[in-house]
């Protein structure tokens, strides 16, 4: 994702919104709350910058303030926008049926991913109901030589990828 907000032809790129995505993208499973300190340390950004940038993300819904730390985490907006190119994504609705199947077959956790910036990108799960299973959340990445979704997304692609 930073790849894709730093890779600019001159003169085309918003610093403004290219770090507000670097803001948003700061968040992670292990850290979902973060306060302006930290994040203007891990942007490099001055702390007056990133605390505007909240502001204006926090009144758009994009990020959430914590009214009890001060930090911040990211906001419902997103999961709406999420929601929304989750409906347009029918693979993950046209591959229920089959992966309902292979489940019951294998009685193991069954993933669909898709390639995205040379990640694999859990978009659907089925998970086991053994007590050991293997489980990746809906929106998780790995790369893609890393893991069983992954090298079969990878056996698929043309020979140039």
């Amino acid at each position: 994702m930073e790849q894709a907000v730093n890779a600019k032809p001159p003169r085309a790129r918003l610093s403004s919104v290219a770090n507000s995505i670097r803001l948003m993208t700061s968040f992670s499973g292990e850290e979902d709350e973060l306060g302006i300190t930290t994040l203007a340390t891990r942007l490099r950004l001055a702390k007056s910058t990133v605390h505007r940038l909240a502001t204006t993300l926090t009144s758009a819904g994009f990020l959430e303030q914590n009214s009890d730390t001060g930090k911040y985490r990211l906001g419902v907006a997103l999961f709406e926008l999420g929601a929304l190119v989750r409906r347009r994504m029918d693979v993950a609705n046209e591959a229920r049926p089959k992966l309902r199947e292979l489940l019951e077959k294998t009685g193991e956790t069954v993933q669909l991913g898709i390639i995205d910036h040379f990640s694999v990108l859990y978009v659907y799960e089925m998970e086991s109901r053994h007590a050991i299973r293997m489980a990746a959340a809906v929106g998780a990445r790995a790369p893609l030589h890393c893991t069983a979704v992954g090298k079969v997304l990878l056996a698929y692609q043309p020979a140039d990828y």
